[in-house]
């Protein structure tokens, strides 16, 4: 049985906070065909809730919250352009999903730059997961 509460943890920068309102508000809208949920019983109709801090934190310490929210979320979306790769948080969110042994669950959802590239201009994988 799922112990996740979230569907998806989205990870993004704040300069890329438009694609991450724009995918959540896209992945919880989604229906799923139901012949795809007739033959998988436990799947749910819709695509949620998928999780992200500016809709969805509540009260308490930001890190700690965090932290708590990412280990209920079976899958991590990371919003990956040359800005996540600044962000410390986003590295950190995808080192721990590695760490829990949980790296196939994780969806780099590339909006700008290159996968791997060697160039820091144009880089769009957080150094977590160019290591993969």
């Amino acid at each position: 049985m799922n112990t996740f509460s979230n569907i998806a943890f989205i990870s993004y920068k704040r300069e890329d906070e438009k694609w991450a309102v724009w995918l959540q508000k896209r992945l919880e809208s989604y229906r799923l065909p139901s012949v795809i949920r007739s033959g998988q019983p436990g799947l749910p109709k819709y695509i949620r809730p998928v999780f992200r801090d500016k809709t969805d934190l509540g009260a308490g310490i930001l890190k700690d919250e965090l932290s708590k929210e990412l280990e209920s979320s079976k899958f991590l979306i990371v919003i990956c352009s040359p800005n996540s790769t600044k962000s410390e948080w986003i590295n950190k969110e995808v080192s721990g999903f590695v760490e829990a042994g949980r790296s196939s669950f994780i969806i780099p959802f590339i909006v700008d730059g290159i996968p791997n590239s060697g160039n820091p201009e144009s880089e769009c994988f957080p150094k977590a997961l160019q290591e993969l």
